[in-house]
């Protein structure tokens, strides 16, 4: 496959933004569409990709559900909230509430100062793809010292058949600051292709918590990055929760960039039917005395798949590095997949503080069922009550107390639908 031309940059007044999407196009076009032959690929659907098939979604539609996804059970759930932004297929559409040293701005309005947020190369050819075509790239900035209590929410809701969208947001939290960020992809019933991206920056001692939350239809395709840097001293949890998409990709680099600098990475994602869940993640350390830990936790059923490949990389300099990287899954249905390549490269072996890697994948322990059985409970609610206290502790860690339960209603909804779970 090569990379389609049908993606021009959409027409702005600002020569400065134009340029930027200019430059971002000749990126993706130059780098092409990547195969599954690519080391970063290798058991993804890549290959069954045909751009041809989406057009970029030119604006909202008038139907937008602005107050759908206000009122939504998420929403609700997460409770009082300091913002609330929804995007309609990239295009913002809808914002409401403020907080003391919070700052919310559409970049595409013009903002020629902040410029340099949006050409940076994305780590891969679709975060290129999503910096030529984001038509509504949203900042989210926490002023220096700024605590802002409640979360900022933004809902990116995918509606228009055969369109494809790109929501782009940027995080930047100043320095002491704390900022708390929920992201939404949700979809109607269509066939779509969403390629979000996001970056987020804590300067020295912020603390950044962020949460994706993808439930998108089943007939959508997700293409994701998402990047953190941590200052000095500063502190990053990525928290994803991966439930819906025909094919959801998700790629994930921590880089720990100076002294003190800390990364907590979790996700948990349960893929039935012919789903795919497909995570990548990079742990970079490049300051010394970072510590990074990634906890992924993933169940397939039906004839579901998923991947995982993670890498820790400590570079030269990166002394003291502390950094783990765990990934489990349950597998269960004799044609569901899960892969997992943990790896480490470490270029700078010399003062450590410690490093490892672990990864499982296998059906439900019998023992576990056997112990459950013998006290009374019947096999189907003991498969169902092992499966969700499986998730328990990744859920724990959303620093969102809100969202625990509702996702887990979620999966419950998953295991209900799976033959022989009542």
């Amino acid at each position: 496959m090569t990379a389609t031309t049908q993606f021009a940059p959409p027409p702005t007044d600002h020569a400065w933004l134009q340029e930027c999407r200019a430059a971002a196009t000749q990126r993706f076009v130059d780098r092409g569409i990547p195969s599954a032959e690519e080391e970063d690929w290798r058991h993804s659907r890549i290959a069954d990709l045909d751009l041809d098939r989406f057009e970029p979604a030119v604006g909202p539609s008038a139907e937008s559900p602005a107050e759908a996804a206000k009122n939504g059970p998420i929403v609700a759930a997460i409770g009082e909230f300091a913002a609330l932004v929804v995007a309609y297929d990239g295009h913002l559409v809808h914002q409401e509430g403020s907080a003391p040293g919070l700052t919310l701005i559409d970049l595409a309005a013009g903002d020629q100062q902040r410029a340099d947020l949006l050409g940076r190369p994305g780590p891969d050819v679709f975060a290129d793809l999503n910096t030529a075509q984001a038509p509504s790239p949203l900042l989210i900035e926490a002023a220096a010292g700024a605590v802002i209590e409640r979360p900022i929410i933004v809902t990116h809701w995918a509606g228009i058949d055969r369109a494809a969208s790109f929501p782009r947001t940027i995080i930047r939290a100043g320095e002491g600051s704390q900022v708390t960020v929920v992201e939404l992809w949700m979809s109607d019933e269509v066939e779509a292709l969403v390629v979000p991206r996001t970056e987020i920056s804590a300067a020295t001692n912020a603390t950044v918590r962020h949460v994706v939350i993808s439930d998108l239809g089943p007939a959508v395709w997700q293409i994701a990055s998402t990047t953190t840097q941590s200052g000095r001293d500063a502190s990053v949890t990525s928290s994803t929760v991966a439930l819906g998409g025909e094919y959801a990709r998700f790629r994930i680099d921590a880089d720990l960039l100076e002294e003190g600098g800390e990364a907590q990475l979790v996700a948990a994602y349960f893929g039935d039917g012919n789903q795919v869940h497909d995570f990548r993640t990079l742990q970079a350390h490049t300051g010394k005395r970072t510590s990074s830990d990634l906890t992924f936790k993933g169940a397939v059923t039906g004839s579901a798949r998923s991947v995982y490949t993670g890498l820790i990389r400590v570079n030269p300099g990166a002394s003291a590095t502390s950094a783990f990287l765990t990934n489990r899954n349950l597998v269960l249905s004799e044609d569901a997949r899960a892969y997992s390549v943990p790896n480490l490269e470490i270029v700078n072996e010399n003062d450590l503080r410690s490093c490892g890697h672990a990864a499982t994948s296998g059906p439900i322990d019998e023992d576990q069922i056997f112990y459950l059985e013998s006290r009374g409970v019947p096999t189907e609610i003991a498969r169902r009550l092992i499966i969700l206290g499986f998730f328990d502790d990744v859920l724990g860690r959303v620093p969102v107390p809100g969202l625990t339960g509702v996702v887990r209603e979620r999966v419950a909804a998953k295991l209900t639908a799976m033959a022989g779970v009542a």
